[in-house]
């Protein structure tokens, strides 16, 4: 660094967790730094925050599909129940920051276009206005049970993590 040469030395030791076996011990903490601004101050940062969250989502989606990220980090409902009673554990305001973070992940997953969620409706409305016609109704059924199986399979895949990691394998 800066034409500098550092050295670092690592040591393999083992873990007091079994959770936390595989890990590298790099995750998602940071440094907590408490910043307070006046209501109308506080107006700037609170709405950047959802769209770097939006950013932030949208570059963990691609780097599981690139597998540069395993998709065994996916939460299901069992994982959001524990990560909200963690972070209510911290503070109010860290737990009002992951339901925000949860929230803008939730409009995310709905806007997608996947045929079940609204943007799979808005494709279907492109297609409606390219085609000039409605899509008939057999094939638009067919695309929303293979959305709906699609998102089933998600759930259940992101359940099963969840019961993984809490069962400790």
């Amino acid at each position: 660094r800066d034409g500098r040469q550092h050295e670092f030395t690592f040591a393999v030791t083992e873990a007091p967790d079994p959770k936390m076996i595989g890990h590298v011990g790099v995750g998602p903490h940071q440094k907590e730094v408490l910043v307070q601004h006046s209501p109308v101050a506080a107006l700037g940062p609170a709405a950047a925050a959802p769209f770097r969250i939006l950013k932030d989502f949208v570059d963990s989606i691609r780097a599981m599909a690139m597998q540069r990220v395993s998709a065994k980090l996916l939460a299901g409902p069992v994982g959001i129940l524990q990560a909200t009673y963690t972070f209510a554990e911290k503070s109010t305001g860290d737990l009002l920051n992951f339901l925000a973070l949860l929230s803008v992940n939730l409009a995310v997953v709905n806007f997608l276009p996947i045929p079940i969620t609204d943007g799979g409706h808005f494709v279907f409305l492109m297609y409606e206005k390219v085609k000039g016609k409605q899509m008939e109704d057999e094939l638009m059924a067919r695309f929303q049970w293979a959305g709906l199986v699609f998102l089933l399979m998600v759930f259940l895949f992101a359940t099963f993590n969840d019961v993984e990691r809490l069962i400790g394998f």
